[in-house]
């Protein structure tokens, strides 16, 4: 799934003479493109295009578990996570963006769009480039985008366990514009709505969701009779539960499954931390299961925390293609 950037700056020309020369002779003129100064800054939630297409970042995030999908339909409530093939310890800086094709002519979604990182002198273009399914729950190599199509696509920077995130600066550029634009990762906060508790958000299927409360706290209880009186703890002892009570309704016509609905991540500074999602049916706690079409269900996004969050840190839910911001009692 690894790639690297050197076969791009060879198409888009900008080692042209070079063909010839040994790797180590490129990798070094390539290491000096990457290092030019960049033309214009970006932010997430903004369009960006040129003549083949048009690029709205979305999310930019670091993990340590590897490049996941957004939403889930496992049994175990786990999402799909991609990783190095080397199987050593790394970092990964999954930008998140959708792509759509404007031009005429198909586009390759590994080679015609070119994302990197900088930290000091050393600079990162080994990537894992995934395209997400309709409904988010799976991700497959990144292939062909045709003429007028979009999708969503993760490309997944391979960097260093240890690499320090305030240093961290991600760049990309378009196939046909060499316009580098760049930010720094501590700039990049999705663009997100505020979900206000006790407020319906609709999705465009009939499926709602309400915020009912957030907070922290040794256990996360149920709150509805469905939920039989049953509380989680933490897996570590000492820990604390960070325990977002969501409540669905599925105004459609058909049943869904509960790991299609919603997502959650929790950043602190920019590392991401994904959340387990539990439902109240059938007088227990549930981390996976079907809410009936017409029906209304008791949710929860939970988080298991080994220390407090401090100023830094978001709860993002991932909700009908949306990002919303979650506001904790303190």
């Amino acid at each position: 799934m690894k790639k690297t950037i050197l076969a791009w700056l060879l198409m888009a020309g900008m080692l042209s003479g070079l063909t010839g020369c040994g790797e180590s002779v490129m990798q070094n003129a390539a290491d000096k493109v990457l290092r030019m100064e960049p033309d214009a800054s970006f932010m997430l939630g903004e369009t960006y295009s040129d003549q083949q297409v048009s690029i709205t970042p979305e999310l930019v995030i670091l993990s340590e578990t590897g490049v996941m999908a957004p939403m889930t339909e496992e049994e175990d409530g786990s999402v799909s996570a991609y990783t190095a093939e080397d199987k050593q310890d790394h970092l990964y800086l999954d930008y998140v963006a959708t792509v759509e094709n404007t031009g005429t002519d198909s586009m390759n979604l590994q080679e015609d769009l070119l994302v990197y990182a900088l930290e000091g002198e050393n600079t990162y273009n080994e990537c894992i480039i995934l395209a997400e399914n309709e409904d988010g729950t799976d991700m497959e190599d990144a292939g062909a985008l045709e003429s007028g199509a979009s999708v969503r696509v993760h490309y997944g920077l391979i960097l260093p366990a240890d690499l320090s995130e305030e240093e961290i600066e991600l760049r990309f550029m378009m196939p046909e514009s060499t316009e580098i634009y760049s930010a720094p990762l501590e700039e990049l906060q999705p663009k997100a709505a505020d979900l206000t508790k006790d407020k319906a958000v609709k999705w465009a299927d009939g499926v709602s969701l309400t915020l009912k409360s957030a907070k922290i706290a040794d256990t996360v209880e149920s709150v509805s009779p469905a939920g039989g009186g049953y509380a989680l703890r933490p897996q570590t002892e000492g820990n604390q539960m960070m325990d977002v009570v969501l409540e669905v309704t599925n105004g459609s016509g058909q049943d869904i499954s509960l790991g299609t609905v919603y997502s959650g991540l929790m950043l602190q500074k920019h590392v991401a931390k994904p959340a387990m999602i539990v439902m109240e049916a059938n007088q227990d706690m549930l981390y996976s299961g079907t809410i009936k079409a017409g029906s209304r269900v008791i949710t929860h996004l939970v988080f298991e925390l080994q220390e407090q969050p401090d100023d830094n840190s978001r709860v993002y839910v991932y909700f009908g293609e949306t990002y919303h911001t979650v506001i904790w009692e303190k």
